[in-house]
């Protein structure tokens, strides 16, 4: 029997984006999985909406969901305001909450600027692992990060103690390290991990999950999320085999071609 998937995003997005995210989660492979789609609407532009209307219409499996939290007229995705970071930690577990009434195998939480390979959920429920995400890369003040760290919020760099003093020097060597393992394919033990996510029923009923943790200080829902984990027992992965496209902005919305090429001039 297939196991069940349910795929999970937040929808607020401009259309030209959504659409290579829905062309790509349309084209996922199902040989031994079977995959229901769930989008939480929250758009401002109607074309968007209509967008997700349509790929329901054409995907009998598909539900968009419209969920309610207190308005905030300047909030948006991309700022990082608690505002922003509340509302999607709520909207992201009410979802966590649908896959385990709904008694799914599997939730992939995935962010709607994102182009996946076909191949990616499948793969990724092959490692086996409990909580699990496939690499993508974005610039980070300036630099391009994986959406994977190793300590605290986006901590890139190895430490051989908790109290280990490194300089600034070390600091970014280690961080250049970590990223150029990354690089190579492979499936790596990290501290967390963003916009891709994939977790197996056992974390979901274990109580995994991105509602805010009140006694830590740091900003945003996933490193909550990965501290939830941890503390629950559970160590975070991610995989690098089938690196994903991440449309963070216009530039890199204007270079998806050249990344659809690429697939398919190494065979997807």
């Amino acid at each position: 029997m297939k196991k069940r998937v349910l795929i999970g995003t937040l929808v607020r997005q401009k259309p030209a984006i959504l659409k290579e995210y829905l062309e790509s989660i349309a084209q996922l492979t199902q040989d031994t999985i079977s995959i229901d789609y769930a989008f939480v609407e929250d758009n401002l532009i109607e074309e968007s909406t209509e967008m997700l209307v349509r790929f329901r219409e054409e995907h009998l499996n598909c539900e968009i969901l419209h969920y309610t939290f207190q308005d905030d007229p300047e909030f948006e995705y991309h700022k990082w305001t608690m505002y922003a970071i509340l509302r999607i930690a709520e909207f992201k577990n009410k979802i966590i909450k649908k896959a385990i009434e709904q008694e799914y195998d599997y939730l992939f939480l995935v962010d709607s600027d994102t182009i996946l390979r076909p191949i990616t959920v499948e793969h990724l429920i092959s490692t086996e692992k409990d909580i699990v995400s496939e690499v993508h890369w974005t610039f980070i003040s300036n630099t391009l990060a994986p959406n994977a760290w190793l300590y605290d919020n986006f901590d890139f760099a190895y430490k051989k103690s908790k109290d280990e003093k490194i300089t600034k020097a070390q600091q970014f060597l280690r961080m250049f390290e970590f990223h150029h393992k990354l690089r190579n394919p492979g499936l790596y033990p990290v501290g967390g991990i963003c916009d891709i996510i994939l977790m197996n029923r056992k974390a979901m009923l274990a109580g995994v999950n991105f509602e805010d943790i009140y006694n830590v200080s740091f900003v945003g829902e996933s490193a909550h999320f990965a501290i939830r984990a941890a503390v629950l027992g559970f160590q975070i992965y991610i995989d690098t085999c089938y690196p994903a496209y991440h449309i963070f902005d216009d530039k890199q919305l204007a270079n998806v071609n050249d990344y659809k090429k690429q697939l398919i001039d190494h065979g997807g």
